[in-house]
């Protein structure tokens, strides 16, 4: 079954549908760079994959990827989006429950898990899927590709603590401090290991980095 229809399989379902069309609409007008409805799309497809495989509830699993980067409507500082998200996610859920709702904003609160300058690790199955999706866009040549695109988001940002992304130095650096990242879900695992996990983007900055040495003063 191709990518786009096990999506349209939840798109038949009301609540779902109307979610996906409020994000994808407020991502196309106010979305950032690389924080925008490409990235959701493919976190979409990629919690789709590793939620069904996994067993996960899917009722929860649809809203918090959906809403994971919510965040960044509010603010371009990526270290605050998850706790932004997790705070704002309830005004999107007006078909859902209150119980459902905390179980949602808890997925976004710990989707970065312990991700550089994070440290809040997902617990439940459903928030280890929201945690994985995300990391599978973040490796192999799509992470290289993202990984781009997110530098440039942030160095235009306008946030002083984020100078480092408008030079190559700056960025390679920043990249360089990236270790391996672990997933949560055997299907996580076994989709980040088709890419090579985070090889690939890291070998890339790693031989930057050698050849950038050579102009610092």
């Amino acid at each position: 079954m191709s990518a786009r229809a096990r999506l349209e399989k939840y798109l038949h379902i009301d609540r779902i549908q109307k979610l996906h069309d409020r994000v994808r609409d407020q991502f196309r007008e106010h979305g950032p760079f690389a924080h925008n409805w490409d990235h959701i799309y493919r976190d979409t497809i990629n919690a789709i994959w590793i939620g069904e495989a996994e067993g996960a509830d899917m009722d929860i699993v649809m809203p918090a990827i959906l809403l994971h980067d919510i965040g960044f409507l509010n603010d371009p500082d990526p270290l605050h989006h998850h706790i932004i998200g997790s705070e704002k996610c309830s005004d999107w859920l007006n078909a859902w429950t209150d119980p459902e709702k905390e179980i949602i904003a808890d997925c976004i609160r710990s989707h970065k898990g312990k991700y550089p300058g994070f440290d809040l690790e997902p617990v439940t199955l459903e928030a280890k899927v929201i945690h994985d999706a995300d990391v599978l866009d973040k490796i192999g040549w799509i992470g290289v590709l993202q990984g781009v695109r997110i530098f440039a988001e942030f160095g235009l940002s306008g946030i002083d603590k984020y100078e480092d992304c408008k030079t190559l130095f700056g960025i390679v650096k920043r990249n360089n401090r990236l270790k391996k990242t672990a997933f949560y879900t055997r299907t996580g695992k076994e989709l980040g290991a088709k890419r090579d996990r985070i090889h690939n983007r890291l070998q890339l900055f790693e031989e930057a980095l050698l050849e950038l040495n050579a102009y610092e003063e």
